[in-house]
Order: structure tokens, then sequence, then C-alpha cells
């Protein structure tokens, strides 16, 4: 389905207070973050929503992570490395991991996540969906080589699945192992059912830098840090808060009246109010630059029916937006820099492109121009 980008948000600005703490002070702080929404669920393969995910951000980790750039850098792996020709991607762990139970995190947890659990076709998720390769839609096979090294074997050259794989989170086997074996009432795994948002925490196992130890739904998650984390010295901050709202506006004021820390992000129509108030509320601004937040919209082209013959598309929208010159029509009726200057307060800038100008995958249009002219001259040369 091709999607409709209207604009992105291109300044990212964080609240942060600041202090006058030591290191040592700061090891016993508290830091409260907001997060909008209550959360779904605690499983990180059944997530379909970015609040859940935030809150498990905190617990699980993959194989690799990026820094501040978007480039990959190791995390539970130590090393990777692509073979014949692309068609074999092999991770080396680091030694000596642990799960946050103090159980020793291997290779055969990293081939249970993938084998039995994103690649099981009895536990349906968007992300086993990533995984498949080409037009038969293959997902790749796993191979053990030793006890800290395993490598995927893709049915063709793929690019994009070494951050597909890099980035999922690494379960533990033996919490869940039993789960993916037994069935439930209807021939299900019961790993369907497993971690949801009553679950008991002792059993939410990960290897992240952070263990999450109490959950008031609609109100707060608890985090303390995990003991067994890889990295070492530990994180500064002993324990961690997301504050559950219920609004961007409650999260202003629940920060001005110091009850939060930091608001990773600030709404436009936010920062004019907060920048007067930054030197007497003693916190402080950052812009960090572009962000790949952007928003959009789309049009459903699907032109299907269902059981009973009945289109799930009224046939004469179908129409219009499955002509490409519809959606260029709404494409330009929509005044983007009037968005941009009432909704974002200037801080925006119009995206013409799916991949935010951020990504390394961007190709701008002075990129194509510069491909253009190169090219031409390499033709007239010949």
């Amino acid at each position: 389905m091709k999607r409709l980008w209207a604009f992105c948000l291109l300044c990212l600005t964080v609240l942060t207070i600041v202090g006058c703490t030591t290191s040592s002070k700061i090891s016993q702080q508290r830091l409260s973050l907001p997060i909008e929404s209550d959360i779904k669920t605690f499983n990180p393969v059944l997530v379909t929503d970015a609040y859940s995910s935030t809150a498990l951000g905190l617990v699980f980790n993959g194989l690799l992570t990026t820094d501040k750039n978007g480039n990959l850098i190791p995390e539970l792996a130590e090393k990777w490395e692509f073979k014949r020709k692309g068609l074999e991607l092999v991770f080396t762990l680091k030694p000596d991991l642990k799960w946050s139970d103090g159980e020793p995190l291997t290779i055969e947890d990293v081939i249970f996540t993938f084998r039995d659990i994103y690649f099981n076709p009895d536990i349906p998720s968007s992300i086993q969906e990533i995984f498949r390769i080409g037009e038969k839609r293959e997902l790749p096979k796993i191979k053990q080589i030793d006890d800290r090294s395993l490598s995927f074997i893709l049915p063709e050259s793929f690019a994009p699945f070494l951050r597909f794989a890099g980035g999922a989170n690494i379960l533990p086997k033996h919490i869940l192992a039993e789960t993916v074996k037994a069935k439930d009432e209807n021939g299900k795994p019961k790993f369907l059912q497993t971690w949801g948002i009553d679950t008991d925490l002792n059993t939410l196992v990960g290897s992240g830098a952070y263990k999450l130890i109490r959950y008031l739904p609609a109100e707060r998650l608890n985090y303390i840090r995990n003991p067994f984390y890889f990295r070492a010295p530990l994180p500064n901050i002993a324990q961690i808060v997301y504050q559950i709202m219920g609004s961007p506006d409650s999260i202003v004021l629940r920060f001005r009246s110091k009850e939060l820390d930091v608001i990773p992000q600030v709404r436009g129509q936010d920062f004019q109010l907060l920048k007067r108030f930054e030197q007497q509320g003693r916190f402080t601004i950052y812009p960090l630059g572009e962000v790949s937040n952007r928003s959009f919209m789309m049009f459903n082209l699907n032109r299907g029916k269902n059981k009973e013959g009945k289109p799930f598309v009224d046939p004469i929208k179908a129409a219009w937006f499955n002509d490409v010159n519809f959606r260029r029509a709404i494409a330009f009726a929509i005044d983007r820099s009037a968005m941009i200057n009432t909704y974002y307060r200037g801080l925006g800038s119009p995206q013409d492109s799916p991949i935010p100008p951020i990504s390394p995958y961007h190709f701008s249009r002075k990129m194509v121009f510069l491909f253009t002219t190169t090219t031409l001259k390499k033709l007239r040369s010949c």
C-alpha cells in the first residue's frame, strides 16, 4: 500500500532537571519519565503499540543496537559477519552473558528465540513477516556453529536482514520453552497468553539494563537495575519510573509541578511556554536535531471482498484511492507549511519521502541530481 506522508517533526527537544548532584547521589536517585498511555502486554513478540514497546525497552535487548547516528553496534553479540556473498550471516555472542534471574544466556536462547518463536507458524506476529525473504517469502534456516556462534542461511541475499535480526529481542528459553510446547483448549501455543499485563513480574526475565518490579494499571511502572546486566559499571540511575499519563497536556503539567524529571519529546505548541519558564523552572531544553517522527495519512487500496461478497472499501472510494492522479491531487492540496507553522510552531519540515532525511537510507533529490549529472557525464565520455 502506498502512503502519503504529510510532514515530519524536525526538532526533537528534551527537557531535564539540571542540578549539582554528584554521581554518587545520582546513583541513589529515581528518574521519573512519562508514557502517554497504558500498556497492552509484556510479551515483546505480541506488541503492536508504541507504549508497550517503550515499557519493555528497558527489560529486553537484541544482538545489536544502534548508536546516535543510526549505525549498528554490538549489544548481546560480540561481532557479526556476512559470508557466501551475503547468503549466510554469522553472529557471535559475548561471553558470560546472564539473564536478569542469574541464569546463563547462551546461544541456545538465541536459537530458541528465532526458531521456536519468531519463525514458528503457530505464533503469528508482525515480527515474523519482516523475516520472510524474496517472492516465495521464505524464512531463513538457523545453524549452530559452536557454543557462542550461530548462522542464518538466507534463501537469497537480503541486506535488511542484519538490522531485523540484530534488533529482535532475545527471549529466555528456560522461562518460555514450555509455553511454546503446551497448547490451550483451541490447540494454540500457550505462549500467546504468556506475559500478559496480569503476569507475575518475577517471570518477566530479560537481559536489559533494568528489571520491571511493579506495575499499577493506568498509574506507573517501576524498574530497578538488573544486577546481571552485561555492561559494567551498571547504570548510575538506580530506579526508573514510567508515569502513565492521559494526555500530552498532563505531561507538561506534571513536569512543571516537578513530578516528572524528563519530557522525552516536546510538542511544538508547548515549546514557547516551556522556553519562557526555562530559567525560573530550573530545567533545560535540548534541541537534538532531526528525528524520524512523521505524521502521515494513507488511503486503503484494498479491492478485496469479505466472505459475504461485500467490498472492504466502497467501490466509488476504491476507484478514487487507486487512481494515482487522485493521490497526487491530495498531496498538492495539503498545506504543509500551514501545518508546520500552526501545529509545530515552525519546528518542523515537509517530507517528500516515506524515508526520513535522518535515515541512512534516505535518497534525497540532491543525491538524485548528482547521480543523474554524473551518469550523463559518463555517457557523454563514452
